[in-house]
């Protein structure tokens, strides 16, 4: 059986590909780079996201769920063209758009992907801009299966 997280994360993958796949090389959660040497220069720009906590809520025999979800752009210049925060905050945007396609994702039980905040981060790793989308995926579940 495929955790309802799994399968959002899986759906997700899905409309991120079919919105941002024309500028996007490489969309994850499976495999998340951390350090500057994880990122191969073929697979840049990059959206990867990945699981940071989920809360719930008991309601009479369904559990409602909060899943705090981070998305990653990452980007860096090449020797075909310098990237700046603009190009970052557009690809943010990008995203966001492409969210807003599809905001359940096509998952049962899925209520709404809420976009709780953004940050960037355009210093850390020299030569690469990270742009991160802070999400709140609502969902239903329950103790006996989904």
């Amino acid at each position: 059986m495929t955790s309802k997280r799994a399968t959002i994360l899986d759906n997700l993958k899905n409309l991120l590909t079919t919105q941002c796949g024309s500028w996007a090389k490489k969309i994850d959660w499976e495999k998340i780079r951390i350090l500057l040497s994880d990122f191969g220069e073929h697979e840049l720009p990059l959206i990867q996201f990945y699981h940071v906590r989920t809360d719930y809520e008991q309601q009479q025999g369904r559990v409602q769920a909060r899943m705090v979800l981070n998305i990653e752009i990452c980007l860096k210049s090449t020797v075909s063209g310098t990237i700046n925060q603009k190009d970052l905050f557009d690809k943010m945007d990008l995203v966001l758009q492409g969210i807003g396609t599809n905001p359940n994702f096509g998952v049962p039980g899925v209520i709404h992907a809420r976009l709780l905040s953004d940050e960037t981060d355009t210093h850390t790793l020299d030569g690469i801009f990270v742009g991160i989308l802070v999400w709140e995926i609502i969902y239903l579940t329950t103790y006996t299966g989904c």
